[in-house]
């Protein structure tokens, strides 16, 4: 039946409502409106129920239309306007879950394909309708639902092709919030160039991702906190961690609890860079700001670890109503008061223990807070609802693209066996690794020791090296007994 005039009225049938339509719609679509098509009308109908039977054509258009009937599920359009339907009264998750078996249903992204009578044209463009509005409404259950990795990936390909459309843009932004600021103006400016003035949707998520809060007009309020650094390098494998991380502080809010985050590893893990991203993931939930204040726990050199009465001054000076009080217990118990309506994310990196951390946490309520450490707290632990989470090392495949991120790619393909030792001896760390992105280019082998050196980690490396026929690698014995030669 493909290619027949028999196989253009079965779509014809399937598309209509009802799976009906009349003798004239009929001729108008497989005959561009031919007048005398009435013997063709009927030759097509009579080959339909050849293919189909009388059951499935029971109508043979005598009567002025013509009818289909087809088994519940028979079809694939079918099954993709039923799943379409079932979505609307879902919540979030299941909502993208069902749409995703929805539009499993189209084979390809043109409708009506292999169609070639001029009169499908506009049901085409109609059905394409179809598809683009499942897809927008995937993409928004797939944003409400926090399913980051798959929206950055799916509108990277709708982007690639269709970037003019406004909702393709707009969901493009909000999943590539962490775009440089430099490089996400630059993609703004070009769009509108091409596309016009973007309309409040898009509008709306331009003015999300650049941290715009809008303020009813001649209200004043206090200013909204937002003490978060600037944005770091994006944490290379550890999508999996992160997103277990804001689905259970996202359900701890929503049951009206306060989220309390521990981020444990050794020094160089990541930790400050996956509770970076953490809390731009989730900083649009908590509307009343975000406190941050580097504990300095585990700092090099002279720099002290950071007094919790200190912390709390800076805390204080950025909530209404701004209290001035003194010791450490005054200053713990204003910040209580101040939290304790409100929605506010605290990020407290690089703390040396528990007493540093819990004289700045609220009490109950709907606040967040992020702690990283080298330490597992376990005080902490024992005396509040924790949500721990301990860092591991990097996958291999992951600690050498960060290692590779600007080395070109001859050079990478010239020295895989070398990158892969200098991941090796860096503990496949990513702020180690991140170190040797920038040597100089090209990179030789004269630039061994000059590499290593700056890239081993020091709890790794004893400072000596060992030699190996001609050749001087690091030694990472750990010892301070060691009798290689001192670097």
């Amino acid at each position: 039946m493909a290619g027949s005039k028999a196989a253009a009225l079965f779509a014809l049938l399937v598309i209509s409502p009802g799976c009906r339509c009349t003798r004239k719609e009929i001729a108008e679509v497989l005959w561009e409106g031919d007048e005398n098509a009435g013997d063709r009308v009927d030759r097509a109908v009579s080959d339909l129920r050849k293919h189909l039977g009388r059951e499935a054509v029971p109508h043979g258009g005598r009567s002025g239309y013509c009818t289909l009937r087809v088994p519940q599920g028979g079809v694939d359009l079918l099954r993709f306007r039923d799943g379409v339907a079932r979505a609307a009264g879902l919540n979030h998750p299941e909502r993208f879950e069902q749409l995703g078996t929805a539009l499993d249903e189209w084979d390809g992204d043109e409708p009506l394909s292999g169609l070639t009578e001029s009169g499908f044209q506009l049901r085409r463009e109609e059905l394409r309708a179809e598809l683009i509005a499942a897809v927008y409404a995937r993409m928004d259950a797939a944003w409400k639902s926090r399913e980051e990795k798959w929206l950055r990936e799916e509108t990277e390909k709708w982007f690639e092709r269709a970037s003019e459309l406004p909702q393709v843009f707009r969901f493009y932004l909000l999943a590539h919030y962490d775009l440089p600021e430099r490089r996400r103006e630059r993609l703004i400016e070009e769009w509108t160039k091409r596309n016009g003035k973007p309309d409040a949707d898009v509008q709306s998520a331009i003015d999300e991702v650049r941290g715009v809060t809008h303020r009813p007009g001649g209200t004043l309020l206090p200013p909204v906190p937002d003490q978060l650094p600037g944005s770091p390098r994006r944490p290379v494998g550890q999508d999996e961690l992160i997103g277990s991380l804001v689905e259970a502080v996202c359900e701890e809010q929503d049951d009206g609890n306060l989220a309390l985050v521990l981020i444990s590893g050794m020094a160089g893990v990541g930790k400050s860079m996956v509770a970076h991203h953490l809390a731009r993931r989730l900083q649009e939930r908590y509307p009343d700001g975000v406190l941050y204040a580097g504990l300095n726990g585990f700092a090099d050199g002279d720099l002290r670890p950071a007094e919790p009465s200190e912390v709390l001054d800076g805390f204080l000076a950025a909530l209404p109503p701004y209290a001035t009080v003194t010791g450490l217990e005054s200053k713990s118990n204003a910040l209580r008061s101040a939290l304790a309506h409100r929605s506010v994310l605290i990020v407290l990196d690089d703390a040396l223990n528990a007493q540093q951390v819990l004289p700045l946490l609220p009490g109950d309520g709907t606040c967040a807070v992020i702690i990283t450490s080298r330490n597992d707290l376990l005080r902490l632990q024992s005396e509040r609802k924790v949500l721990f989470r301990k860092m591991e090392p990097l996958q291999e495949a992951d600690a050498l693209e960060v290692l590779q991120e600007k080395v070109r790619v001859k050079d990478r393909a010239i020295y895989a066996q070398a990158f892969s030792d200098l991941v090796r001896l860096c503990g496949r760390l990513p702020s180690v690794s991140a170190a040797g992105c920038h040597w100089p280019s090209p990179w030789r082998r004269g630039s061994w020791k000059a590499v290593l050196v700056r890239c081993v980690p020091f709890p790794l490396w004893c400072g000596r090296w060992r030699r190996s026929g001609r050749r001087w690698t690091p030694c990472i014995c750990r010892s301070t007994n060691c009798r290689s030669v001192p670097h």
